[in-house]
């Protein structure tokens, strides 16, 4: 299989293989792990108080805290980067649209005097005390001029576990030294590797430009006043024309065409209104640009059934052109990426699988899927209100500044936030992941137990059925509403509308209905137990390859796009309310 362009390609592949089918036909292969699957309903054996007790008490219950602290166990912070100890200013100036409350911490921008609001008054009037010792009162519309708000960035708080190892390696055809590091699981810096010696590293600005000529598709957006400037992911999705989504749209940044010279010129100046970031497939720009990243095939992390002569279907080269100040903000990748550094410098915050709770990752159906919601160069207090679960206490990182010539290891579905410190070329290889490609075969190869023959109702509990079976055979710490709402209901779902409490107050359109259910587990049983066998199977192999975390990460992916493929976009929420409350 050819690596697909975009990772957001692949959600959209898997989202429309995933079809309702009306004949099933598999062989089932055997290994060494018990078939033993569990084809049942929650909604036979719980009551509904029940089932609504259990998410009330999530918290509270022995299991889920074991097993979330299972997510929650980092190691203790060996080193604190002081750069990620800065406080931020406020663009605005306090008045009365924009109210301090008690326990602000402020700043009189005239004498740099910091301080911190101990009495509200009023929205207009306030008692700070200094940090000199004094204190005074402020009221709107008179000495509250100059008076700013200090906010602090979530990155001014986020714990520094520790920087990547730095090996010293010269990578040949015969060692597969990337497999190596993928086994690890763990980001690593390389150095003195083969890119060294691509002809790229002597790339200039006026090379590029004489070689590019015309950029397309350039991401531009105004440069935020203090800070630096995210660039919120965006791509084509099931949710892009929902109304919620196209505000999300309109935060992200817009697409022009320039010439490569116009780019250089923007890219190198902070003092400029508007921001520049430029990637492409290498591939796309010309055999020269090509020729200027070889050899490649040794950053590549191979497997077994690659071929050396096919390797170009297996990998994707991607360049990355950004101007100083400019964020990718956090997010993953679904594959393998070995990250070359080629001019610039480039700092790196790097959270591991397990720390998606923490960032809230936008729903995979999401124009922003696998990037997070949480917007660390944001103010830490406004993210603490909007995502209750964040913490950026506990929110654990591995830092590193990338020089000219670093090579990094970003293993997949690690969360990294990237910051071109300065005018910044870079180059992505990035190679198929094995964990994510047997992920996709519980949707690409095998379709739904849903005879076509079935009325919406029906298909909607066969669904059920599946969903709550596929969780009970895998053994989890966790049953169906548990995972559900943990994973996707009170997470990638927390902001899309309708809210929950609007949902609660519906019928509830998902329920399970006991009638129906029944019916269809004497009619179909044995096309459910078939079915259950393999995708159980599936995930079993997803976990035994990369591990509890990732297995967490594609059910939930696997709930988003069955849910899709059977009630449609703007049901899945509700569909998700239902599945855990009733």
């Amino acid at each position: 299989l050819k690596l697909e362009k975009m990772a957001g390609v692949v959600a959209l592949r898997l989202l429309t293989s995933l079809i309702v089918c009306c004949q099933y036909h598999t062989a089932i292969a055997t290994n060494n792990q018990s078939d033993q699957v569990e084809v049942t309903s929650t909604g036979q054996v719980n009551t509904l108080q029940d089932r609504i007790d259990t998410i009330n008490n999530l918290e509270d219950t022995a299991r889920f805290t074991n097993f979330q602290a299972h997510y929650e166990d980092s190691p203790e912070p060996k080193e604190i980067a002081p750069e990620f100890r800065r406080v931020i200013l406020n663009a605005s100036t306090f008045t009365a649209g924009n109210p301090l409350s008690k326990g602000d911490r402020v700043v009189d921008i005239n004498t740099e005097t910091k301080g911190k609001v101990i009495e509200s008054l009023s929205s207009a009037i306030h008692t700070i005390k200094w940090d000199n010792g004094t204190e005074s009162q402020v009221i709107y519309g008179s000495t509250a001029f100059g008076i700013q708000k200090l906010y602090t960035s979530p990155l001014a708080t986020v714990t520094v576990a520790h920087q990547p190892h730095r090996l010293d390696w010269v990578p040949t055809l015969m060692d597969r030294f990337p497999e190596q590091l993928a086994a690890l699981d763990q980001p690593v810096v390389l150095t003195n590797t083969v890119a060294q010696l691509w002809p790229a590293m002597q790339w200039t600005t006026e090379q590029l430009t004489q070689r590019l000529k015309e950029l397309v598709g350039v991401k531009t957006i105004a440069r935020r006043s203090q800070g630096d400037t995210p660039f919120f992911y965006y791509h084509a999705s099931p949710m892009e024309d929902q109304t919620d989504t196209q505000l999300y749209k309109a935060r992200t940044y817009r697409k022009v065409n320039m010439t490569a010279d116009s780019f250089f010129q923007q890219w190198n100046s902070r003092a400029t209104d508007d921001a520049v970031s430029f990637a492409a497939y290498v591939d796309e720009l010309g055999l020269e640009m090509a020729q200027d990243v070889q050899p490649i095939e040794p950053l590549m992390v191979w497997q077994p059934e690659f071929e050396l002569n096919q390797s170009h279907t297996y990998r994707q080269t991607r360049l990355w052109l950004g101007g100083a100040g400019t964020v990718t903000p956090a997010h993953f990748d679904l594959f393998h990426n070995v990250f070359v550094q080629v001019s610039g410098r480039k700092q790196f915050l790097l959270f591991p699988p397990a720390q998606w709770q923490q960032l809230y990752t936008w729903p995979l159906l999401h124009p922003g899927g696998r990037s997070a919601q949480v917007d660390l160069n944001g103010d830490v207090d406004q993210q603490r209100t909007a995502f209750p679960h964040f913490d950026p206490v506990k929110l654990r990182a591995v830092m590193v500044t990338l020089e000219p010539g670093d090579v990094l290891y970003v293993p997949p579905l690690w969360y990294h936030h990237v910051t071109a410190l300065e005018p910044s070329i870079s180059v992505s290889v990035w190679t198929q992941n094995r964990a994510i490609e047997i992920a996709a075969k519980a949707v690409e190869d095998v379709p739904l137990p849903i005879k076509k023959t079935w009325d919406t109702q029906q298909s909607v509990m066969a669904l059920r059925i599946v969903l709550e079976s596929l969780v009970a055979s895998l053994k989890l710490d966790l049953n169906i509403a548990e995972l559900v709402h943990w994973t996707l209901l009170d997470n990638r779902y927390l902001h899309i509308p309708p809210s929950v409490s609007e949902l609660a107050a519906q019928q509830g359109p998902f329920c399970d209905d006991p009638a129906v259910t029944s019916d269809l587990l004497i009619e179909a049983e044995d096309l459910f137990r078939t079915h259950l066998k393999v995708v159980v199977r599936i995930f079993r192999d997803v976990r035994s390859q990369a591990g509890e975390d990732r297995l967490i990460v594609e059910l939930a992916n696997y709930i988003e796009l069955a849910s899709n493929a059977v009630v449609g976009t703007t049901n899945v929420k509700a569909f998700l309310h239902d599945l855990i409350y009733c």
